[in-house]
């Protein structure tokens, strides 16, 4: 399945929900916003091999990217300033050829990524970029395998990172 939302102006909202039960792979959600106060909700519910994707230009607009399936990833890419991003994935071996990234450009931005799961020999890779002042950023891991890193470029930036399990990495 394949479902995708392209959106210009003020106050728009998206709301993607999937659901691929038992072994059914392969579901992606995609959403572009241009404007602000804008809100993107993701959510995918059971299968693997997953993917989100949400692109937004503008302030305060919003992603909220929710994953409960194993092997998936997710990419939200913010323009803008007082934009909010959040990625909240369970199950194991994340990222499955890709990448669970917030990329932010801008500045009083937030980024916050939260995992729970384990890895079996792979590992869950999380990326958080931000470019501009005053931006806040948090990663917090609960399982196996995880390797945590946040990148940050300007001034009055704030990074936490806390990561519980075996086998983690944060930079």
């Amino acid at each position: 399945n394949k479902a995708t939302v392209d959106q210009d102006g003020t106050d728009n909202t998206v709301k993607q929900t999937t659901y691929a039960p038992n072994s059914n792979s392969g579901q992606n959600v995609n959403a572009e916003q241009i404007g602000n106060t804008n809100l993107s909700n993701q959510t995918i519910n059971a299968g693997y091999t997953n993917s989100f994707n949400s692109y937004q230009e503008g302030a305060d607009n919003e992603v909220l990217q929710i994953m409960a399936a194993n092997h998936s990833h997710g990419d939200v890419y913010q323009k803008g300033d007082d934009n909010y991003a959040s990625q909240n994935f369970t199950g194991s071996n994340h990222p499955y050829n890709g990448s669970i990234n917030i990329d932010q450009i801008g500045d009083d931005n937030v980024a916050y990524q939260t995992y729970t799961g384990g890895g079996l020999g792979a590992s869950q890779k999380w990326d958080i970029w931000q470019e501009g002042d005053f931006n806040m950023a948090t990663q917090i891991s609960d399982g196996k395998g995880n390797d945590l890193d946040i990148y940050q470029l300007g001034d009055n930036n704030t990074a936490y990172q806390n990561a519980s399990g075996t086998y983690d990495f944060a930079d």
